[in-house]
């Protein structure tokens, strides 16, 4: 999928043609292409106008810098990781049982918007296993009371390769008098 964009770069793509171009389905078009925007690799934007023919505008997806760099198999983890999303990691490895994005929330003193914000790119990328609470939890009637989310074995290794690639960044940064 990479190549096809690769091929594109100054155009951008949308799913419609990408499919077309590589002859896999929709949903693992949209799967691979959320990763890859969450990774940085690719921007998004919005066609419309004249050059259009439907009413509506079309999401378009470009490679950035990251994404022309990037080679399948020797790419960074596609967890893009910030100070947020690393404290995210230390909680999700420290459970170990499964727990709500309320129960997250709650531990790490943010938002319940905050804490399903920043679980999206983990799900992306498939490191969590999803439960639900007991059909006789009133509670479970709540979206963010009843899911209980829980790192799988991928997700483990994921998230420990994510926080020392993180922890690395942050050492070159110190280094180098920036931050990361």
């Amino acid at each position: 999928m990479l190549k096809v964009f690769q091929e594109n770069p100054k155009t951008g793509l949308s799913v419609s043609e990408v499919m077309a171009a590589t002859g896999l389905p929709g949903s693992t078009v949209h799967n691979v292409t959320d990763v890859f925007t969450v990774a940085g690799w690719l921007s998004v934007s919005w066609r419309t106008g004249a050059a259009r023919k439907a009413r509506r505008p079309v999401k378009c997806l470009r490679l950035t810098a990251l994404g022309t760099a990037a080679e399948w198999g020797e790419a960074p983890t596609p967890i893009t990781m910030d100070g947020r999303r690393a404290d995210l990691m230390r909680e999700l490895l420290r459970w170990k049982e499964p727990h709500t994005v309320r129960e997250l929330a709650e531990a790490m003193g943010i938002s319940i918007a905050s804490a399903s914000s920043r679980l999206r790119a983990i799900r992306s990328c498939n490191w969590l296993d999803l439960s639900w609470a007991d059909e006789g939890d009133t509670a479970a009637l709540d979206f963010h009371a009843g899911c209980r989310y829980q790192l799988n074995a991928d997700g483990v290794a994921g998230a420990r390769e994510a926080l020392r690639l993180y922890r690395s960044a942050q050492k070159r940064a110190e280094e180098q008098g920036t931050s990361a």
